[in-house]
């Protein structure tokens, strides 16, 4: 990215970073809950 293409998606706030380590513990919950929320 250019330097401005870069600056526009770019943010100052801390990264959100994903807990890998629940999908291993709550795999079917984590399943469900997207479910629910892709189905309604």
């Amino acid at each position: 990215l250019k330097p401005e293409e870069f600056a526009a998606v770019s943010s100052d706030i801390e990264p959100i970073i994903p807990r890998y380590d629940l999908y291993t513990s709550k795999a079917d919950w984590i399943n469900q809950k997207w479910t629910e929320l892709i189905v309604g």
